[in-house]
């Protein structure tokens, strides 16, 4: 590789691991909102929230928050919206984080007709259909991309937790445009 490939491909593994990063704070905040949550029902002893999130991953962390703000918050049809789409978020960042760390990735891959230095990743599936391959291909764009929807999504985590823990409706702190929610500015 040339001087200008290397300096390329640090970019990429500079990119993935702010991707990585920047995820690992949205499950922070679900992991936050778990134990503010647990405490404004009464948890006296946070230990205890922190000893059931002990080593627990992003998918069974995002459930239990999720189930816990539907138990917690009287929400009427906006606001299950609102928790719906922002916990879509989460999922859709769950699973191509998921599918990035655990694919075969090489870095510098090019298209015959696209110069683009970007990363192709490539994960081994299973279904009802048998064996198949999963594949994406990722410039420091669409990292970049990633971890900047990690941080809009991280927002929005702790924003809705802290509503529902402090007693406020969903739908005061959010708006929905469309598919998209977005947060009230703080006064």
């Amino acid at each position: 590789m040339t001087d200008e490939e290397y300096s390329q491909a640090d970019r990429i593994f500079c990119e993935i691991g702010r991707f990585a990063v920047k995820f690992e704070h949205v499950v922070m905040s679900i992991g936050w909102g778990i134990t503010f949550l647990l405490h404004s029902q009464g948890l006296k002893n946070q230990q205890l929230a922190h000893i059931i999130l002990a080593e627990l991953t992003a998918y069974p962390a995002k459930s239990i928050l999720q189930a816990m703000i539907a138990e917690v918050a009287e929400l009427d049809d906006q606001d299950r919206s609102i928790t719906d789409k922002i916990f879509k978020r989460v999922q859709s960042l769950i699973e191509t984080r998921n599918d990035l760390v655990h694919s075969v990735t090489m870095v510098g891959a090019r298209g015959e007709d696209d110069p683009t230095f970007r990363a192709d990743s490539h994960k081994l599936t299973r279904g009802r259909k048998g064996a198949g391959v999963k594949s994406s291909q990722n410039s420091v764009q669409t990292l970049k991309a990633l971890s900047e929807e990690c941080t809009a999504v991280d927002d929005l985590i702790n924003r809705l937790w802290t509503t529902v823990a402090s007693g406020e409706k969903v739908s005061s702190q959010f708006i929905l445009n469309g598919d998209t929610v977005i947060l009230y500015p703080k006064t």
